[in-house]
């Protein structure tokens, strides 16, 4: 729900951001929000964490969507796109149900797990550095480069 409200608004408020910056603020906070959920010993905090998760991806998922159209050429745009959204569904579709069982297997020992993936964004600033210093040539509306 958080990330469904929040997308259209973050992306009104940060159309003049670096692109750069949202993806580093969007992994950060989604990481906050993450392991805010895993530590959580009270239904306030994980539902806090669960809001900043939500938040988190908004910020990051529609800024890697456009960073994906920007940096290709008309050609090889669809195909960019479709390579990023595969990775985000792929991962719900293979990642939620995978950690469903692993807790209700694993229990306490699923927070581990958890933590692991958490710590799987460590390699996220080495994509935040990918991105062009110069925007110059993102800040164009992708409509401009259609």
């Amino acid at each position: 729900m958080v990330f469904a409200v929040a997308s259209p608004v973050v992306a009104a408020l940060t159309e003049t951001w670096e692109r750069r910056v949202l993806l580093g603020i969007g992994m950060a906070v989604f990481l906050t929000g993450t392991i805010l959920q895993a530590t959580a010993a009270m239904f306030p905090v994980m539902l806090i964490g669960s809001v900043l998760g939500g938040l988190g991806a908004a910020t990051y998922t529609p800024t890697a969507y456009s960073i994906a159209g920007l940096l290709s050429d008309s050609v090889a745009r669809a195909r960019s796109i479709a390579v990023v959204m595969s990775g985000a569904s792929l991962a719900l579709v293979v990642g939620v149900p995978l950690t469903i069982r692993v807790g209700q297997s694993w229990g306490v020992a699923a927070f581990a797990l958890d933590s692991c993936r958490a710590s799987g964004h460590v390699h996220c600033p080495a994509l935040v550095a990918s991105v062009p210093s110069s925007t110059a040539s993102l800040q164009r509306p992708m409509a401009d480069s259609c």
